[in-house]
C-alpha cells in the first residue's frame, strides 16, 4: 500500500467512524455541523483547485448556513437546506465547469453511485504481478507464520499449567467484557450507518471523470441565436419558411391578445373585490376559496409561462414584426403579476382569518419564486434570452429562497403569531401541538387562552393530557441524548418548561 492509498484508507475509516460517533442513537444537532465542516474539510484539501468555482464556494457557504442554523433553531428546512447544498457541491467539486443547479445534482448523484466501485480500484489493481505475490509471501513468513507458533505454544502452556492457565482466563474475561461493551453496541442499523459514512467521505474524496452533463451545458448559451435558414439545391423557395414564420407570429399575437382581454376582466374584479371591499363570510368556505382559487390561478401563471417560452423560443425573437409581439407579452407578464397580488392577497385573508401554516407560508414562498420567474421571463424576452438561461437563473432564485427559508425559525413564528391572534377562535390547537418541541414552552405558557369550545379533538384526550404526553416524551429524549444532539433552541425550550413547571 503506497502512501495515498494510506492516507485515503485513513480518511476513509476515519470519517466512517467519526459518522458513527456523531449520530448513532442521537438526533441532529452539533454533530450535523460539526460532520459538514469535517466533509469541506476533506473536499478543500484533497482538492484546493475548488476553490476557483463560485457555485462551489456558494454551496459551501450554504452548507455552513444552514448548518449553524440547525444547531441554532434545528428546523427540517435548515436540514434539508444543508443536505441540498452537500448535493449541489459535490456536484460542482466533481466537474468545476459547471454553473447550473440542475446538472450539478445529477453529476452529484451519479458520483455517489461510482463511490463504492472507485474505493474498490483503491485497495485493488488487476495488474498484480508476481513481485506481489511474493510480497504477500514474505508478509506470511515475517508475521502470520511467528503468530502460528505463538499460539501453538500458548494452548500448550496453557493446558499445562494451572497458574499460567488462572492467568489466562482472568486475562481474557476482562478483555471479553471489554469486548462485550464494544459488541453489544454493534447491530445492522450500526454496521448499516458505517457503510454510509464511508460512502459520504468516499462521495467527498473521489472524483469521476463524469463529462457527460459539463458536455451538454457547454453546447447552450445564455442568449438566443437566429436559427440558420440555408436550403439545400432542389428544396422549396425560402418564402415558405418565412411564411411559416409569420403563421407562428399570428398565432401568438391572436393568443396573447385573447388571453390578455381575459385577465384584465379577472384581475378588474379581483382588484375591486379582493383588494378593496372583501368582506369575510362565517358562511363562506374560506379554506376552499383560498386553496382551489390559488391552485388554479397559480396553475394560470405557470401555463401563462410556458406559453411564452415557447413562443419565443426559436426565430420569433428575430421577426421583423417582434416589437408588438414583445409589448403584448410584457403586458401578459404584467398581468400575471397582478395575479399573484391577487393570490397573496386571498393567502392574506386566510391568515388573518385563521392564523399561519405551513401552506400558507409556502404559497408566499412560491409566489415569491413566481415573481422572479416572471421578472426572468421579462428579460429573456427583451433581451433574447435562452430557456436555459431562464432556468439557470431561476434555479439559483430558488436555491436562494432556500437559503433564506432555513435561516428562519417557522415553528416560533407560526406559534407566536397564532397565539397572538386577533380571531383566536378559530385557531387550529391540535395543529399547533404537532409543531416541532421547541413550541412546547409558549404552547404551555398559553394553554389556559384557548377556547377549548369550538376545539374538535380528533382523540379523546383533552389539551392537557395531549400537552403533557409531548412534554414527557420531549424530556425523555432529551434525557437519552448526548452533547452530540444538542442544539440552542431544544436547550432553551427544556430549560423554559423545566421554569415554568416550578
Amino acid at each position: 500500500m503506497n502512501k495515498q492509498q494510506l492516507i485515503t484508507s485513513t480518511t476513509l475509516l476515519a470519517g466512517a467512524l467519526s459518522f458513527n460517533v456523531l449520530f448513532w442513537s442521537e438526533n441532529l444537532g452539533v454533530n450535523y455541523m460539526i460532520f459538514a465542516i469535517f466533509l469541506l474539510t476533506i473536499a478543500f484539501v484533497s482538492n484546493p483547485s475548488v476553490v476557483k468555482s463560485k457555485p462551489a464556494l456558494i454551496s459551501a457557504a450554504g452548507l455552513m448556513v444552514a448548518s449553524v442554523m440547525v444547531v441554532y433553531h434545528n428546523s427540517f428546512v435548515a436540514k434539508f437546506t444543508g443536505i441540498t447544498s452537500m448535493i449541489m457541491f459535490v456536484g460542482f467539486l466533481n466537474q468545476k465547469e459547471l454553473k447550473a443547479i440542475f446538472y450539478a445534482i445529477p453529476t452529484s448523484f451519479w458520483n455517489f453511485g461510482l463511490a463504492p466501485r472507485r474505493m474498490v480500484e483503491l485497495f485493488h489493481r488487476s495488474n498484480e504481478s508476481k513481485a506481489s505475490v511474493k510480497k504477500y509471501a514474505r508478509t506470511f513468513k515475517i508475521v502470520l507464520l511467528p503468530l502460528l507458533f505463538f499460539v501453538t505454544f500458548y494452548v500448550i502452556f496453557h493446558f499445562s499449567n494451572p497458574v499460567f492457565a488462572e492467568y489466562s482466563n482472568s486475562f481474557w474475561q476482562t478483555i471479553g467484557e471489554g469486548l462485550h461493551d464494544i459488541f453489544a453496541h454493534i447491530s445492522i442499523g450500526w454496521i448499516g450507518l458505517f457503510l454510509l459514512g464511508i460512502c459520504l467521505v468516499a462521495w467527498i474524496l473521489f472524483q469521476s471523470d463524469l463529462k457527460h452533463f459539463l458536455k451538454v451545458e457547454n453546447g447552450l448559451s445564455e442568449t438566443i441565436t437566429r436559427a440558420s435558414t440555408k436550403l439545400k439545391k432542389r428544396t422549396t423557395p425560402s418564402r415558405f419558411k418565412n411564411v411559416d414564420l409569420k403563421n407562428e407570429y399570428r398565432s401568438a399575437v391572436y393568443l396573447i391578445v385573447s388571453i390578455n382581454v381575459l385577465l384584465l376582466i379577472i384581475n378588474a374584479i379581483d382588484v375591486s373585490w379582493l383588494w378593496f371591499n372583501f368582506e369575510y363570510d362565517k358562511s363562506m368556505n374560506l379554506s376552499q376559496f383560498v386553496h382551489e382559487g390559488t391552485y388554479l390561478l397559480i396553475l394560470s401563471i405557470l401555463l401563462s409561462m410556458a406559453i411564452l417560452l415557447y413562443f419565443f423560443r426559436k426565430n420569433l425573437n428575430f421577426y421583423v414584426k417582434k416589437k408588438t409581439l414583445t409589448i403584448l407579452a410584457t403586458i401578459w407578464i404584467v398581468q400575471n403579476l397582478i395575479l399573484v397580488i391577487s393570490v397573496a392577497v386571498r393567502n392574506y385573508h386566510y391568515i388573518y382569518h385563521f392564523g399561519l401554516a405551513y401552506k400558507r407560508i409556502g404559497v408566499i414562498l412560491f409566489l415569491t419564486a413566481t415573481i422572479v420567474g416572471l421578472v426572468t421571463l421579462y428579460i429573456k424576452i427583451n433581451k433574447s434570452k435562452s430557456s436555459y438561461y431562464l432556468l439557470k437563473v431561476n434555479s439559483w432564485g430558488v436555491y436562494a429562497l432556500l437559503i433564506f427559508m432555513s435561516v428562519m425559525n417557522w415553528d416560533i413564528i407560526i406559534v407566536n403569531h397564532n397565539l397572538n391572534h386577533s380571531n383566536k377562535e378559530n385557531i387550529d390547537i391540535e395543529f399547533l401541538l404537532t409543531l416541532s418541541d421547541k413550541t412546547l414552552p409558549v404552547i404551555y405558557e398559553h394553554r389556559n387562552e384557548f377556547n377549548l369550545e369550538l376545539w374538535d379533538y380528533s382523540t379523546d384526550s383533552t389539551l392537557d393530557e395531549l400537552l403533557d404526553r409531548r412534554i414527557r416524551q420531549f424530556k425523555d429524549r432529551k434525557v437519552n441524548t448526548t452533547w452530540r444532539s444538542w442544539n440552542y433552541a431544544e436547550e432553551r425550550a427544556y430549560e423554559k418548561l423545566i421554569e415554568l413547571e416550578k
